[in-house]
């Protein structure tokens, strides 16, 4: 057994008969990207955002703290698996943030295939699955933002070959500074205009729906998540985690997704003091694979606009002062500092 998971993936003579798809870029897409969401259970769909969030709820990205943030991400996964993320988002408007970003997920060896009720594996297949994702958000009135994403799907697994579109859509309302609430449908699109999986076979996978209900507590320097997610399909589970601002160069995180323990950490560098550089860690347990663990990795780069004052020279002898980050809602006073 190379795997202590079962995937099961109708194929060949059985031949990916139409039905829920069941362990595809979909399924992939909800396992958490980036080093924040892991370490804090999972649980960011009310959390302020970042670019890895577009996989989670589209409306946070109205949360950017900076006119643009870059993002790489690296997960190394048990078995060989592999998980990674590239993002880039921003604000396009003043009202209006926009993102980008593109999610690979592989094994780097054969999985066990196999048809429901069986013992042995039927075949080994190597597995790839992408998705290419593109968001927008904003404020309709002042605690309540909306997010709408579109993606494509590409699923390989072994000489087959699968594709498909679907979009999200997703809510993040303040009633209190301290207090947000969210709700995101991953994958709402249904059939003719997309939601399902074409195969290589002519056959097709419907991708279900999932529903993520989340909420956020902000007690600075202290940030407590908690979510319940797909509470419409198989993969429900609850999470909820807290990460501390220890210091201001340096954030500690712990979570719970429905049982798996995670625990990471962020530190940061300002350079120039207008640009922002974040290295992030974690720790958690696989999603996927039993017990064992998964380390990832995440840089990300929030860059400030330069101000350059009105006459000033074309080769100035001071450095343009910095213009403040364009959150639309800072952050509630802290409650209490560290010596």
């Amino acid at each position: 057994m190379r795997l202590a998971l079962l995937f099961v993936l109708a194929y060949a003579g059985n031949a990916f008969a139409s039905g829920p798809d069941p362990l595809g870029t979909a399924a992939f897409s909800r396992v958490p990207a980036g080093s924040r969401a892991p370490a804090l259970g999972g649980g960011i769909t009310a959390a302020d955002g970042e670019s890895t969030a577009i996989l989670a709820n589209p409306a946070s990205l109205a949360g950017l703290a900076f006119p643009l943030t870059a993002c790489t991400s690296t997960g190394l996964l048990p078995y060989g698996q592999s998980q990674f993320f590239l993002g880039v988002a921003g604000w396009a408007f003043p009202q209006l943030a926009v993102g980008i970003g593109a999610l690979y997920y592989g094994s780097g060896s054969d999985l066990e295939a196999r048809r429901a009720n069986t013992i042995e594996p039927d075949e080994l297949q190597s597995m790839l699955s992408q998705e290419y994702v593109v968001g927008m958000a904003g404020s309709l009135f002042t605690a309540l933002d909306i997010g709408l994403n579109f993606k494509i799907l590409l699923d390989q697994l072994g000489e087959y070959r699968g594709f498909g579109t679907s979009a999200d859509f997703g809510a993040v309302y303040r009633p209190f500074p301290r207090v947000s609430a969210a709700f995101a449908v991953q994958d709402f699109l249904g059939e003719p205009i997309g939601g399902t999986m074409d195969w290589s076979t002519k056959a097709s996978d419907i991708i279900e729906s999932s529903i993520r209900l989340g909420g956020a507590l902000d007690l600075n320097p202290v940030l407590v998540v908690a979510e319940i997610r797909g509470i419409s399909g198989a993969w429900s589970r609850v999470s909820f985690g807290a990460e501390w601002d220890v210091y201001p160069a340096f954030t500690a995180r712990v979570g719970v997704d429905d049982g798996r323990m995670g625990l990471g950490f962020g530190a940061r560098l300002v350079t120039r003091r207008h640009h922002e550089f974040r290295l992030d860690y974690a720790l958690v347990q696989g999603a996927l694979a039993g017990a064992d663990f998964e380390h990832r990795f995440t840089v990300t780069a929030n860059l400030s606009r330069w101000q350059w004052p009105m006459g000033q020279l074309l080769l100035p002898t001071e450095e343009p002062g910095p213009v403040e980050p364009s959150r639309v809602r800072p952050r509630p006073n802290p409650l209490f500092f560290l010596p």
